[in-house]
């Protein structure tokens, strides 16, 4: 059996972009394979600029887009 030493992260954020960088920058320096960013506040800049870095996946959870998403009417605001 081969078992592989592989981690990642997850993270609500709703900080600035040079703080949320700096969270995977050091977590992927320590070995991260991947990280997950869950955005509160979605804008347009951030996601770009995190969705082109590699091992980092982007998901905005700001009340519009779950809406659109799940397409559900039992979302609590």
């Amino acid at each position: 059996m081969i078992i592989l030493d592989v981690w990642g992260a997850v993270a609500t954020a709703s900080a600035p972009l040079k703080e949320i960088s700096h969270f995977c920058t050091n977590h992927l320096n320590q070995g991260a394979g991947l990280i997950y960013i869950h955005l509160d506040d979605p804008k347009r800049d951030v996601v770009k600029a995190l969705d082109s870095l590699r091992k980092i996946k982007v998901i905005p959870t700001a009340l519009h887009y779950c809406r659109r998403k799940l397409n559900s009417p039992h979302i609590i605001e």
